[in-house]
Formats: structure tokens, sequence, C-alpha cells
């Protein structure tokens, strides 16, 4: 019996990460963690975004996630209409009992070519550092009941058997490409799509043969499309799939211009999405000159809800690009003047 406890033990975790890859529900602010062709996709010299999930937090185990990442672009001043970005990820997510744990530090660089006046194709790779670990005192186990209550000076067998086995880290490889169409700032299309774990390391905490990390695939799409002086359309769509869970994401925004003005740009967004039966998202965002802050909420509509009162998580998104200022031997300048 014990053997058989253990067994199930062991399963359930290998199910618990195989679930656990981190997902947005403002995917289209997450660039670098949606795929490693958006390194450097972007218009400006650098930049850093943040985001942060609290997810489910009515149930009493909630999942917490955060991510922090930075690119740049190299050569920007040699490369003229191409763009070539590296940047770094720092990705933490939290979730259940037993302080489940992961993190990712990931590297990317992409290279993206121009193909004709307003047709781009980017293809990126991402290599990563990742760590996962849990708290073996935080669980509890049905052999330190003592037949009337839960007595925590028990030793379970599990205990004796995780010991000293509680983290793991393996190196892992994305990559991704992308298709851009874009005539001005305000009208463009993206479509690409991510492979994620290609390397499928070893999952297990006591190095059991066959537990390992499935890949994990995606395709997205967004947009902007300018239908006024100062209002724009903003579709989104991603479909991921790993192994036999997947995620479907649809919907899009409104962005209305405040102050077109250079130096003072000025606009909010109010969206709408739909995670296929899971959730309805509701999202708002601002953005003055090179910040953008977005925030949403997930209504949850799908079979947990008696669990989470219809509640699913919220998310908050921080996007911060900017510019150097080119030495003057790098500016091209016109012999009139």
């Amino acid at each position: 019996m014990k053997k058989i406890y253990l067994f199930c033990f062991v399963f359930l975790f290998s199910l618990s990460l195989s679930a656990q890859d981190i997902h947005w529900s403002q995917f289209d602010y997450a660039p670098l963690n949606l795929n490693a062709a958006h390194t450097g996709l972007f218009s400006g010299d650098f930049r850093v975004v943040g985001n942060y999930r609290s997810q489910w937090f009515d149930v009493p185990v909630s999942y917490r996630t955060i991510s922090l990442t930075f690119d740049a672009h190299l050569l920007p001043y040699k490369l003229e209409n191409d763009v070539w970005g590296a940047g770094i990820t720092f990705n933490h997510d939290q979730a259940g009992d037993g302080q489940l744990a992961a993190l990712h530090i990931l590297a990317s660089t992409a290279y993206t070519k121009r193909i004709t006046k307003h047709f781009f194709i980017g293809a990126g790779v991402q290599l990563g550092f990742n760590n996962r670990r849990y708290n073996l005192e935080k669980l509890t186990f049905n052999d330190q009941f003592n037949g009337d209550v839960y007595d925590p000076n028990l030793i379970s067998f599990d205990q004796t058997k995780f010991a000293g086995n509680t983290n793991i880290s393996y190196f892992d490889i994305n990559t991704g490409l992308n298709f851009r169409y874009q005539s001005s700032e305000r009208l463009w299309i993206n479509l690409g799509g991510g492979v994620f774990h290609l390397t499928q390391p070893n999952m297990s905490f006591l190095g059991v043969e066959g537990v390992l990390l499935p890949i994990r695939w995606n395709i997205m799409a967004n947009a902007s499309v300018s239908i006024s002086e100062r209002i724009d359309i903003m579709p989104v769509f991603i479909f991921q799939r790993q192994l036999e869970y997947q995620e479907i994401v649809y919907g899009g925004s409104v962005r209305y211009h405040f102050n077109l003005n250079p130096g003072r740009e000025t606009s909010a967004e109010l969206g709408i999405l739909h995670r296929w039966d899971d959730a309805i998202i509701a999202r708002i965002g601002f953005a003055y000159q090179n910040w953008h802050v977005g925030l949403s909420y997930d209504i949850n509509v799908s079979g947990f809800q008696t669990a989470t009162r219809s509640n699913g998580g919220y998310e908050l998104s921080i996007i911060h690009i900017w510019s150097k200022v080119p030495d003057l031997g790098t500016i091209k300048t016109c012999p009139i003047f």
C-alpha cells in the first residue's frame, strides 16, 4: 500500500508539473513569454515589460505569477530596415498548499528581416535555465492522522522518501516564427507561432525516467486597424496546446487617442475577450508617451465557478519603451544643409 500511495503522489505531481506552464490573459502584452521571435519587435531601442497575475483567490489553493522582461535592439543604426534583438526574461510562478514554485531565466535573440516595404519575417530562439521546487513541510498526508486528529509530529512515509528531493533544475529551448505587415504605427498585423520545451526535460523529483515536460506550441495573431482619426480596433487571438490540454482566447479592444501630438501621445483602450469554456476577460489600458499600463479581470464561467464564485484572476501589465539619443556620427545629414 505504501508503494501504491507513493506512486499516486509522484503521478499527481507529474500532472501538476505538465499543466503549470505560465499563461496570460493579456498575452499580447507579454511578448517574450509568447514567442521568441517577438524579441526586439517594437519601435524604440529598449523595452521593459512587467506582468503580474493572481488567479482563483477565492479558492484556498491560489496561483500567483510574476514576469519581468527586458529586450533591446542590437546595432540599430547599422541594420537599416532589419531588426536584431536580444532579451532576458525572469518568471516566477507559485501554486498550491505545497508552494509548488517555478523559476525561469530565459535568454532570447531574434532577427526580423524586411522583405518588402511593409512586410517583415522574424525568427527567434530562447535558451533557459529552470528550477522547480516545493515545500514538503506544507503538505499533509493521511498517515499523519493518529485515528482521531491530525498530528504534525508524526513522520509520514512520503516525507522520508521525498526528503532532500524537493527541487530540480534543467535547461530548456524555445523557438518561434513571426510574420508582420505594417504600413504605419497604427496599422499593422502580426501572425506567428512558438514552440516550447524542445528538449522535453525530465521533471521527476526522484529521477524517475519518462516523467517529461511535454512540448507546448501556440499560434497567435493580433492587429491594430485605424478606422478614424482617433479610433483603432485591436483584435487578438491565440491557440495553445500541450498534450491534451488546450487554450483558445479571442476578442479585441477599442483604442481611443486623446492626443496625437508627438511627445504627448495619450490613449486609452477598452476590450473584452473570451477564453473558450473557461472565462470572460474584461480589460482596460492607458498609454502615455512610451508607457502603457493594462489591467484585466477574468470572470470564471466554467464548471469550476461554484468554487471560485465566478471569480477567475486579475492581471496587471506595465510596458515602457525608450530610445537613446544617437551619436551625431551615426546620423545621415542632408548635404543641402
